[in-house]
């Protein structure tokens, strides 16, 4: 890049160094907001001459008058290479020498100085970020009021009351498909005990071809015992997925006939449902229906016996039978649709899939697996606004930022990096964070728990091979159970009342004054607009 590629300071048809500090200073504004990522010198100027107005700079800086300013509080990024385009260009200009260029070098001097620490202050911050941020506040917390009272129902003012938070309402995930699979038992320990001190939501593998290698002889027995560890360890439960056409999710025995195909697919679903009601109340009923044929094998296309009978039947009859049998086995389940491919087409068939107007899935699930790039804080924000449209709960339901290097295409990665991991941590902070800051989100769901066994053979863990915890089990960990949680000690007014601001959750209160105490445990409810709890004391014995 030369200096001719950005002529800054002399181009009556460009915005001058000036026009561009001027613009920056003038914007940084934290409402509503567009968001520019400028990458190029070409860049730069179809950003600032697309928003040009008359700058109020000029009453106070005559060497200003005309400038450009936003229309709309737009925040621009620029890149490295932009940023030292401008710098070289400058410099450019007075080292060739220029008319008047020691008068031009003393207004513009402090202006260049405003414009390079303006730069990187903007490097380092995300305004999505910082939108989510408050986003949390606003909808991840709420007033929790508490009563005091003694046995004769009268307020006790000056209580003690500890109130502490012991379960997220929101839907903190990760698959556990490595449950009773260590050969070591103290593998095994490590993983359960590290798994129930981060989550509160746990995806049990439900897939056909493996859950049913034979027909009439599904393998119930080890997702009950799993089912049964995650309640008994306060772990919300999700079966995934009930049906997937993916060659290896598909039985071999299935018949060559589509219709009774669909029949023994409808069967599956009544029966995974209706055994696990009550352990299991959330499903991934479809997996990835918008394409069911994407993993076609040209050779092998008659041996996936369910994607024929997508195929003969219609993806949108199949997946809503799958749908009405499912919500016929458990009215009360909450039956999720689920696929990686956020495009229209998702949207199209997510259109199709209502009976008289009303969605027939209670959940939008997303993938968002990210082997091969992190997405911004922008993409992130906009695939939430856009399937919020929906006015249906979104759950992220397969995430993945890997801490390896792809070595080559398909299944080829390196080990975890001490750098990557890092990077991942920090990552994986900004994607929870500005994802619980949306409203529309109800759940996150990481893909996988340990390097071992994950999908791909990619470091995608949160912790390492030897389950070692990597620095993201660390952070999330502090998010979640620290930063993210509410823990306090409170005193009651005069009318025996006292008030937080909480995260939703499930709390234990308890409350002493003299010899006397109480406890009880609360749900303090996103959908209640104030939750409240009375407690009564009673005499200690």
């Amino acid at each position: 890049m030369n200096a001719n590629d950005i002529n800054i300071l002399n181009s009556t048809s460009s915005p001058t160094l000036i026009h561009i500090i001027s613009t920056i200073l003038t914007t940084r504004r934290w409402g509503d907001y567009s968001y520019a990522w400028v990458k190029s010198p070409n860049d730069m100027m179809t950003w600032v001459n697309s928003q040009v107005s008359v700058s109020p700079f000029r009453k106070n800086f005559p060497f200003c008058k005309g400038l450009p300013l936003l229309r709309a509080p737009t925040i621009a990024r620029f890149s490295p290479c932009c940023s030292v385009s401008v710098l070289i260009n400058f410099l450019h200009h007075i080292l060739v020498g220029r008319q008047n260029m020691k008068s031009k070098f003393l207004n513009i001097l402090p202006f260049a100085f405003l414009f390079l620490c303006s730069n990187l202050v903007f490097a380092q911050s995300d305004p999505i970020l910082e939108r989510a941020k408050a986003g949390i506040r606003q909808h991840r917390m709420g007033d929790l009021v508490i009563k005091v009272v003694d046995s004769k129902g009268q307020p006790v003012p000056g209580a003690e009351v500890r109130v502490e938070m012991l379960r997220h309402q929101f839907l903190f995930g990760c698959n556990i498909f490595m449950w009773g699979q260590f050969e070591k038992s103290r593998d095994e320990q490590i993983y359960r005990e590290s798994f129930a001190d981060l989550f509160n939501y746990a995806t049990l593998p439900f897939y056909w071809g493996d859950y049913e290698k034979e027909k009439g002889k599904p393998d119930h027995g080890y997702r009950e015992q799993v089912a049964r560890w995650c309640w008994q360890h306060g772990i919300t439960t999700k079966g995934h997925p009930l049906i997937w056409t993916w060659p290896g999710n598909v039985p071999k025995w299935l018949p060559d006939n589509p219709e009774e195909v669909r029949r023994l697919a409808v069967n599956r679903v009544t029966d995974c449902v209706t055994r696990f009601k009550g352990l299991i109340n959330i499903w991934d009923v479809v997996n990835e229906a918008v394409d069911p044929y994407a993993a076609r094998d040209p050779l092998n296309w008659k041996d996936n016996r369910l994607q024929m009978a997508f195929q003969r039947i219609g993806t949108v009859r199949m997946v809503k039978d799958m749908f009405a049998a499912a919500r016929a086995a458990n009215p009360q389940a909450t039956l999720l649709i689920n696929d990686y491919r956020i495009e229209p087409k998702y949207k199209d068939l997510l259109e199709l899939l209502r009976n008289n107007g009303k969605p027939i899935f209670d959940v939008i699930g997303i993938q968002s697996h990210m082997h091969d790039g992190v997405w911004s804080s922008q993409k992130i924000w906009d695939i939430c606004q856009e399937y919020a449209f929906f006015g249906i709960p979104l759950h992220f339901t397969e995430t993945t930022i890997v801490s390896s290097k792809r070595l080559g295409p398909g299944e080829n990665w390196g080990p975890t990096d001490p750098s990557l991991e890092e990077k991942q941590a920090k990552e994986a902070e900004r994607f929870y964070a500005t994802l619980f800051g949306h409203p529309a989100v109800e759940a996150i769901t990481w893909w996988d728990f340990t390097d071992q066994g994950a999908w791909q053979g990619a470091a995608a863990g949160f912790l390492r091979k030897d389950l070692s915890p990597k620095p993201i089990y660390t952070t999330l960990r502090k998010l979640i159970r620290e930063d993210w949680c509410s823990k306090t000690h409170l005193q009651t007014d005069h009318n025996g009342i006292a008030r937080l601001h909480a995260f939703y959750g499930d709390y234990r209160i308890t409350s002493m004054r003299n010899n006397t105490s109480a406890s009880r445990f609360i749900s303090h409810d996103r959908r209640i607009r104030e939750n409240k709890a009375e407690l009564k004391l009673e005499e200690i014995n």
